[in-house]
């Protein structure tokens, strides 16, 4: 089977897509179905998807009992959660900028008020 599967490249999906997604869809297999035939809970699929998890060590182990190359679903997966984690760092970066300036504006408005 391993020698089955496609390069690191073409598993992953659209982009911003897990690379889990894209591997899960690939089988076309809903959350639920893919964790019960894996033999993973479906809270370790959640997150391994939605990169909650830095590594999802019960999924990859499963996968590789199945068969399934998961050193190379690894690689694109740490791939997209250091891309994901980043674009998240710079939300809240710029949330934080926000919010920053606004207080910065309360600051001042409440200083004109005092002195007046």
């Amino acid at each position: 089977m391993k020698g089955d599967q496609p390069p690191v490249a073409s598993v992953a999906g659209p982009p911003g897509e897990s690379p889990i997604v894209a591997m899960r869809r690939r089988f076309n297999l809903g959350r639920a179905p893919f964790a019960r035939a894996v033999g993973v809970s479906l809270p370790a699929v959640w997150g391994a998807e939605k990169g909650t998890t830095g590594n999802p060590v019960a999924l990859l182990r499963a996968l590789e009992h199945l068969g399934y190359d998961s050193a190379r679903l690894l690689e694109g997966y740490r791939q997209w959660r250091r891309e994901v984690v980043a674009q998240a760092g710079n939300r809240l970066k710029v949330q934080i900028q926000a919010a920053n300036a606004a207080d910065l504006v309360a600051a001042e408005k409440l200083e004109l008020r005092n002195s007046a």
